[in-house]
């Protein structure tokens, strides 16, 4: 909890700057998702399901670290920005801040959006990554 409450905040500064809206929005939707996604896995453990609940470990994780990697991506963009709104910055300066923001808004274009097929996967009912005498005993 403590985790989504400081991408919450993060969130919620990148906000204040109107051409950062449309990507906090996303991270914050993206979030949701991977909270939704953890309690569905942890109903699995808490059931005492510890091969279900491992079984994707690895997609998880993957899924947990793009939105990790957006978060900080928003982050160093709400800095960039603030950077670029209260200083006159020129020249290479400025042309550093520029680069934070594009390469922000590639993540969030072409990396981010894998969340979806890696959530689908997750809380799919089928697992295939489990053996045979695994499945048989959670059925």
């Amino acid at each position: 909890m403590v985790y989504f409450q400081e991408v919450m905040r993060d969130i919620e500064a990148a906000k204040t700057y109107d051409d950062l809206k449309p990507y906090a929005e996303k991270l914050a939707q993206t979030a949701q998702q991977l909270q939704q996604v953890t309690q569905h896995l942890i109903g699995f453990a808490m059931k005492g399901e510890a091969e279900r609940f491992l079984a994707d470990a690895t997609l998880y994780m993957e899924f947990f670290g793009l939105v990790a990697v957006a978060w900080q991506w928003l982050k160093q963009a709400t800095v960039a920005k603030e950077a670029m709104v209260t200083k006159n910055l020129q020249g290479e300066e400025l042309r550093f801040y520029e680069s934070k923001l594009h390469t922000m808004r590639y993540f969030f274009s072409y990396e981010l959006p894998k969340v979806q097929g890696l959530a689908i996967r997750l809380t799919d009912s089928e697992v295939l990554t489990l053996v045979e005498e695994q499945k048989e005993v959670l059925v």
